[in-house]
């Protein structure tokens, strides 16, 4: 018999994806999670989510006169969302010239965004570290831990870089 059931090694990997996630401020549990968040407005016409891996961007409302009425941002052009934003997958939205505001009101709670986020399969290099931490969950290791953190590293999230 072995040290360790199937039940054991599933709730290790668990964990080991679950030290991934939180230490790459990214999710790579094979999902892709669609949400509607509240955020704070600057009074600029860019948005960060927050979160990376952004797949898509449906919908995004601002309460320009603080009221706790949101309004759809729409094109000026043809009364759609389409061309009223653009969207990076590292979580910046950025109000077009086109859009019917100008810009996130500035203010607590003034944007709310619908979005998709989430990798739908890991790639090979988060399947490598998963069995890494797992790994030396079981038996720990300097030079493996090392590999860890630096792989990690390069995965994390690093947030808003060269807008401040």
């Amino acid at each position: 018999s072995s040290e360790f059931n199937d039940n054991a090694v599933h709730d290790f990997i668990k964990a080991a994806s679950a030290i991934i996630d939180e230490e790459t401020g990214r999710t790579w549990k094979g999902i892709q999670t669609s949400t509607l968040e509240t955020f704070d407005g600057d009074g600029t016409s860019w948005l960060w989510l927050g979160k990376t891996d952004i797949k898509s961007v449906s919908s995004v409302r601002i309460d320009d006169d603080l009221n706790g009425a949101y309004t759809a941002v729409t094109s000026t052009n043809t009364n759609t969302s389409s061309g009223a934003w653009v969207y990076t997958a590292e979580g910046l939205i950025i109000l077009e010239r086109n859009a019917t505001q100008n810009a996130f009101t500035l203010g607590p709670k003034t944007v709310q965004v619908t979005y998709t986020y989430g990798n739908k399969r890991p790639t090979e290099q988060v399947r490598q570290l998963c069995m890494a931490i797992v790994k030396n969950m079981l038996t720990f290791n300097m030079d493996l831990q090392r590999w860890i953190d630096k792989t990690i590293d390069t995965l994390k999230f690093k947030g808003p870089v060269g807008l401040n």
